[in-house]
């Protein structure tokens, strides 16, 4: 039985926040994105993507495609990107 530390768990939640947040404001500081909530959408964002980035012991059923993950960011930069 693998047994997850909580600690790892909010670490790397917090990495895939830092991410999110960083790529959304590169895209509104270089004109990329024009309707952006940070923070709502850092949310949204993280978990909608959440399913492709299993926890260690919870493989999710059926695994993750990369098309499907694709189909989701290419979404929301759509959704970014409306002027």
């Amino acid at each position: 039985m693998i047994q997850l530390n909580p600690k790892r768990i909010e670490d790397e939640t917090t990495l895939m926040r830092e991410v999110i947040r960083h790529i959304l404001q590169e895209g509104c500081t270089t004109g990329m994105f024009h309707h952006v909530d940070l923070e709502t959408d850092i949310e949204v964002f993280a978990y909608a993507i959440a399913y492709f980035f299993p926890i260690a012991g919870k493989q999710p059923d059926p695994p993750p495609e990369e098309e499907k993950l694709l189909a989701v960011v290419n979404w929301f930069i759509q959704q970014w990107k409306r002027s």
